[in-house]
């Protein structure tokens, strides 16, 4: 199993087309501090392989 889908298991995605970005010294996320109460949170970077045809939500055309 690929590092890219041990992510997806892990946060719970099922999507092959979302692929996590990993830094040159190999994490994939980081600890973030934000909001006015300073909680902290786990920043995942991924981006989409391909360009999705329309909204899956409403089902705009997001192409053109």
């Amino acid at each position: 199993m690929s590092i890219n889908d041990s992510i997806l298991n892990s946060v719970g995605l099922t999507d092959k087309n979302i692929k996590f970005l990993i830094s040159d010294d190999g994490n994939f996320n980081e600890l973030v501090t934000i909001g006015d109460n300073q909680h902290q949170a786990l920043r995942y970077r991924a981006t989409l392989t391909t360009v999705p045809e329309h909204c899956p939500q409403c089902g705009v055309l997001l192409s053109d």
